[in-house]
């Protein structure tokens, strides 16, 4: 089953409007239709949604999942900078991996060059992928 994150500000009581991200994402691309249903995570907690309507948006709570798979130790991955973007690849795989946290290093001998702005220009790029893998 899909899994997708849930802003809080989206939720009444025992229904979901999604928002407008996942909401073509399930149409379009998933194709979910009246009644299947998803997995939705917000605030650590895990729960099946069924779809009642597709062309709103609208997701209704069935049940909650009581499940735990976070490693039993923080791995954190420091990893210097590669050229082109590999990194977007390392960032994918290590979070599928459960690595908690990733620290890019940039160090004298680096063959790629980037300064702080030009990095953060990629930054919601880089947090788009996270979200990706993590689901």
């Amino acid at each position: 089953m899909q899994r997708y994150f849930i802003d809080k500000k989206c939720i009444d009581h025992d229904y979901i409007y999604i928002d407008d991200f996942n909401h073509k994402h399930m149409q379009r691309v998933m194709r979910y239709r009246n009644g299947d249903k998803v997995i939705c995570l917000y605030d650590e907690r895990v729960f099946i949604y069924k779809i009642t309507n597709i062309d709103k948006g609208i997701l209704q709570k069935e049940e909650e999942l009581f499940e735990n798979h976070e490693l039993d130790v923080n791995v954190t991955l420091i990893y210097s900078l590669p050229k082109n973007d590999k990194f977007e690849f390392v960032l994918q795989k290590s979070t599928e991996l459960g690595v908690n946290r990733i620290v890019p290093l940039l160090s004298k001998r680096s063959i790629i060059k980037t300064d702080a702005k030009t990095f953060s220009k990629k930054y919601e790029r880089y947090h788009k992928i996270l979200k990706e893998a993590s689901e």
